[in-house]
């Protein structure tokens, strides 16, 4: 059983990941675009399934979520993005190399952003913010069941 979750553990990290690479781009496109030409980009590289008339839920979703970017300055989400997928990004490579700071002080910051997001979910309701948020929640309770056998491991070690 040990092995499934530390699959899964590798496995969410990975994910993980991958948000935060995908929040860098998006902070990095606020700091040099407008929501309209960000909105222009993503609606020409996805075929036009943005529009207002999608009969698919996933892209009526995304749609309602590109919208309500843009109540805030493009500044103040190129912050966001950019904060959270830095952060992120660089705790993750401390858990991919297995430091043992990371597994305390990642369970700490996300935990944080898992505040942060409910926050959020409160004032707006967003799909993927939620579904983020979930893995989050997965993700800090797998970071420390690895803590706790990494330092049950160091122990056998130390003695």
């Amino acid at each position: 059983m040990k092995d499934v979750y530390h699959l899964i553990y590798k496995i969410g990290i990975a994910l993980k990941a991958v948000i935060g690479v995908i929040e860098v781009v998006a902070g990095t496109a606020f700091l040099f675009m407008s929501h309209a030409a960000i909105y222009s980009l993503i609606n020409a590289v996805f075929e036009g399934k943005l529009g207002e008339n999608s009969r698919d839920w996933f892209w009526q979703i995304a749609a309602a979520g590109l919208n309500d970017l843009s109540t805030s300055g493009e500044g103040v989400w190129a912050f966001v993005f950019l904060s959270h997928g830095i952060i992120k990004l660089l705790l993750i490579g401390g858990l991919w190399k297995e430091r043992l700071w990371s597994y305390p002080t990642s369970a700490f910051v996300f935990t944080l952003f898992i505040f942060y997001q409910t926050y959020q979910l409160a004032s707006f309701w967003s799909f993927a913010l939620f579904a983020i948020t979930a893995l989050d929640v997965a993700i800090v309770a797998l970071v420390l069941y690895e803590y706790s056998i990494k330092k049950k491991e160091l122990e056998v070690l130390t003695i």
